[in-house]
């Protein structure tokens, strides 16, 4: 009897990577079509998370703008954790200026237990999350909102990750 074996790991990694790649130009092409459809901004936030939901490995996300005269970020939108409870919070909490804001750029905390200065990690460690990614929504070289990612255990974003995500973020905030 002759037996072969052929290892297909490479091809299943190239077909993954294709179906990755495809999942996320269809997620800035809806993002594109919501953005340029609507002007209503909580219908492309909507889309936006509910693209994101299957493609990011994150328990919860969140959507916070700057909003009203006194330029306060306001909680806008929610997916994995409860809405009205996080929403309920804004304002009753004393943190200083969100990390994401200060840096202008992506934000990675692998432990909210550890460090959490700017957010309201009280919230999401209760819920059981411990990593946090966040992405500044620039517009006009002005940040105007964060895109947060809450994960239950500490997780590391790949550079392609990163680059997607900001592409995403960057689409949302032109909407």
């Amino acid at each position: 009897a002759v037996c072969m074996a052929r290892d297909i790991t490479q091809r299943k990694l190239a077909q993954q990577q294709i179906q990755r790649h495809t999942d996320r130009q269809a997620a800035l092409y809806e993002l594109n079509l919501a953005a340029s459809s609507t002007l209503n901004l909580d219908a492309v936030l909507t889309v936006l998370l509910d693209r994101l939901s299957p493609m990011v490995t994150a328990g919860a996300m969140t959507v916070e703008l700057f909003r009203g005269a006194d330029k306060q970020l306001a909680r806008i939108a929610s997916r994995g954790i409860d809405d009205r409870g996080w929403k309920s919070r804004a304002g009753n909490f004393d943190v200083g200026p969100h990390p994401v804001v200060r840096a202008k750029d992506a934000v990675t905390i692998s432990d909210m237990n550890v460090f959490a200065d700017g957010l309201d990690s009280s919230f999401f460690l209760d819920a059981g999350f411990a990593g946090y990614l966040g992405i500044p929504l620039i517009a006009k070289d002005e940040v105007i909102g964060v895109l947060s990612f809450y994960a239950k255990q500490p997780r590391h974003y790949g550079s392609e990750e990163l680059t997607f995500l900001r592409s995403l973020a960057s689409h949302a905030a032109m909407a």
